[in-house]
């Protein structure tokens, strides 16, 4: 436990320069004299850390001290491997170079065991590189962007807004952003963003909503368009066994309850066009077991789509 806490310390001053004490002390759940002890053996160790008294005083670490790949196991190196790898995968174009040099300090060879791409498939993965290269400077330089945005009810419109940050939740890519048209904090699906471009308009801070005292969570907003936007609809679902593939790809394991010929779900999800559109994929290998208006709205849009088929 002591080794452990050694290097715990260490990477905390390694990333904060500089701490107390009883900040050390409090945050590890020790004495401040058990810390001081702590800070003697690093010491002792050869690391430059450094004690000073006084109003400003505190616990230092030289500032020119790198740490050595002598404490990083094994382990540790692949999963920082593997974190730069998962890089690529989001337009990060300097990944590549990041990995040569880590592999060479580390001497550890690729051993290919893992591979990341969030495109999807049937699209063209180039221009979905180069939008999170986009999204990643415009981010980064809090550079407004300006794209063409298709919403759910199947509306286009062209949008300017203040880049926040890119979400990955539930199968889908999201960028959170203050939209310039609508005056409040969004989520816009990437899948749904068109024609995206810098624009020469910069920000220092991202906008509040007016009379806010801070940014509306785009969560809570219904056009914001996240699949939590939606309410939560209890479903008891019978899938045909030959869907199994695809009911394991969309629902957790312990949901299912798997039959000699077919497949019981219990589960929640957000009824927006979504779920209506995917469940109806289903065809004659779907029964609504609950709740009934889910079942009655399906065989609403079915007869709906019988008679324009026909007419």
């Amino acid at each position: 436990m002591t080794e452990s806490r050694l290097f715990q310390i260490l990477y905390h001053l390694l990333g904060r320069k500089e701490a107390t004490a009883s900040e050390l002390a409090e945050k590890f759940e020790v004495s401040v004299r058990t810390i001081y002890r702590d800070i003697d053996k690093l010491s002792s160790a050869g690391i430059p850390v450094y004690t000073t008294a006084g109003y400003k005083g505190g616990i230092h670490i030289d500032e020119d001290f790198v740490l050595k790949k002598s404490v990083l196991s094994s382990e540790d190196m692949q999963n920082i491997l593997a974190g730069v790898q998962s890089l690529s995968a989001v337009g990060f174009d300097q990944s590549d170079d990041c990995l040569t040099k880590l592999r060479g300090l580390f001497q550890v060879q690729d051993d290919g065991w893992i591979e990341v791409d969030y495109s999807h498939w049937g699209v063209d993965s180039g221009q979905e590189r180069k939008n999170f290269g986009i999204l990643r400077e415009a981010v980064q330089k809090k550079q407004q962007i300006r794209f063409e945005y298709y919403s759910s009810k199947g509306e286009a419109c062209i949008r300017e807004a203040c880049p926040v940050k890119l979400i990955f939740k539930d199968r889908a890519w999201y960028l959170q952003a203050y939209c310039l048209k609508r005056n409040a904090e969004r989520l816009f699906r990437l899948s749904r963003i068109r024609s995206l471009e810098l624009t020469d308009k910069y920000f220092t801070d991202v906008p509040k909503a007016p009379d806010s005292e801070g940014p509306v969570s785009a969560a809570m907003l219904p056009d914001a368009l996240p699949p939590e936007a939606a309410r939560d609809v209890e479903m008891e679902l019978i899938f045909a066994r030959e869907a199994a593939h695809r009911v394991y790809d969309f629902f957790d394991e312990s949901s299912i309850t798997t039959r000699e010929d077919r497949i019981l779900v219990k589960a929640a999800m957000p009824e927006d066009e979504w779920l209506y559109s995917f469940l109806m994929s289903f065809g004659d290998g779907l029964t609504i077991l609950s709740p009934a208006h889910l079942k009655e709205e399906l065989v609403r849009r079915y007869r709906a789509a019988l008679k324009h088929l026909e007419g």
